[in-house]
């Protein structure tokens, strides 16, 4: 799978220069059904991309938190 960024990150590509493909809502959501169509005013497909896998991600954040000592 690829990703789709929305809103705020566009403008973040743009400035970045990374190549993207802008969509419609509608074709976001056609393209990538798993997306809610809730709330998206615009997106962008980057091909050359991965997937998040956001539990790895979440877990791996929540290991890091647990091991600092607070301030």
């Amino acid at each position: 799978m690829k990703v789709v960024i929305v809103g705020a990150g566009i403008l973040s590509l743009s400035a970045a220069g990374v190549p993207f493909e802008r969509l419609t809502p509608a074709e976001a959501v056609r393209r990538f059904p798993t997306i809610l169509p809730d709330g998206i005013e615009q997106a962008a497909h980057v091909p050359s991309s991965g997937p998040l896998r956001a539990g790895e991600i979440v877990a791996a954040l929540a290991t890091w938190i647990s091991g600092r000592t607070a301030p």
